[in-house]
C-alpha cells in the first residue's frame, strides 16, 4: 500500500466555457466517462490498496469518490465504461468487467482465456467490441459480440495494438505493431463481421497514443520529432492532427477521388 508518488490528477475541460476545473486531488489517471457524462472512473493508488484501483467520482466533484474495492493485487486501469452498468477494465493483462454502481460490486472476466487481452473499444452501435489479444503469441485485433462475447472474428493478419472503431461502425482502426503505421479494416457487418480488405491510412516513424474523432473523422496523434538533438536540446514528442485524412491518402496514392 502507501500512495505512489504521483503527481498526476483527473481535471476535466468544458469546451464550452473554456474552462478546466482539477476533479481528484490523492493522484489519479486513465480517466474514463461513465455513458451519461455524470462520472469518471480513474486509477488511482490509496493508502490501502495494493496497487492502483478503480475510483468512480461524480464529475460535477459534488462528493468524494467512491473506491472500487474488488480484491485483485496489481493495477487496475479502466479501458471504456460501455454501460451504466458495465465498466471494463484491464488488469494483469486481461480484460475484466465490473457493475460499479452494485452494492458489492464483483469483477469478472470479460473473456475467459488463458491468454492476454487489451485495448477494448465498443462499436457505435454497442453491439461488438474489439480488443487486441496475445492469442497467437503477438498482439492480434479481435471482434467479439457485446456485451456477452459469443461470435469472435480475427480483424488483423500481422499482429496489430490500440484498435478504434470509425464513427459508422463500418471500419477498424489500428496500429502496426512496430507502431509505423495506422491500418483500416473495412467491415461487411451483419450477425457478425467480415474484413474486406486492409489499407495504411498513416504511416509515422513511430506512433504514440493517438484517437480518432468518430464525428469528423479527425486523427490526432503523437510521433517523435524527425529531427535528432540540436543545440536547442533533444528531441521532444509532437502533435499531429491530420484532417480529411482520406482525401490526403488518395493524394499520396495518386488515387483518383
Amino acid at each position: 500500500g502507501g500512495n505512489r508518488s504521483d503527481d498526476r490528477q483527473i481535471w476535466i475541460y468544458d469546451i464550452v466555457s473554456e474552462s478546466l476545473r482539477q476533479l481528484s486531488f490523492e493522484g489519479g489517471h486513465r480517466g474514463v466517462w461513465s455513458p451519461d457524462g455524470r462520472h469518471v472512473a480513474y486509477s488511482s493508488e490509496g493508502a490501502e490498496t495494493s496497487g492502483e484501483d478503480l475510483w468512480i467520482h461524480p464529475s460535477d466533484g459534488g462528493s468524494d469518490p467512491i473506491h472500487l474495492d474488488l480484491g485483485i493485487a496489481g493495477d487496475e486501469h479502466a479501458e471504456e465504461w460501455a454501460l451504466d452498468s458495465v465498466l471494463v477494465f484491464s488488469t494483469g493483462g486481461d480484460l475484466y468487467a465490473v457493475n460499479p454502481f452494485a452494492q458489492e460490486p464483483q469483477a469478472y472476466p470479460w473473456v475467459e482465456a488463458e491468454y492476454g487481452e487489451f485495448d477494448f473499444d465498443l462499436d457505435p452501435s454497442g453491439r461488438f467490441a474489439v480488443y487486441a489479444s496475445v492469442e497467437f503469441d503477438r498482439p492480434e485485433i479481435f471482434v467479439r459480440d457485446f456485451p456477452t462475447p459469443q461470435g469472435k472474428w480475427r480483424i488483423s493478419s500481422e499482429g496489430g495494438i490500440r484498435p478504434m472503431w470509425s464513427g459508422d461502425g463500418q471500419s477498424i482502426l489500428y496500429t502496426s505493431l512496430d507502431n509505423s503505421s495506422i491500418i483500416r479494416v473495412d467491415l461487411e457487418v451483419g450477425s457478425g463481421v467480415v474484413p474486406l480488405g486492409r489499407e495504411v491510412v498513416w504511416r509515422a516513424n513511430q506512433f504514440g497514443r493517438w484517437d480518432l474523432d468518430r464525428n469528423t473523422g479527425r486523427a490526432v496523434a503523437t510521433v517523435p520529432a524527425e529531427t535528432g538533438p540540436s543545440d536547442d536540446g533533444p528531441a521532444t514528442n509532437q502533435f499531429w492532427i491530420v484532417v480529411n485524412w482520406f482525401e490526403e491518402l488518395r493524394r499520396l496514392t495518386g488515387q483518383a477521388p
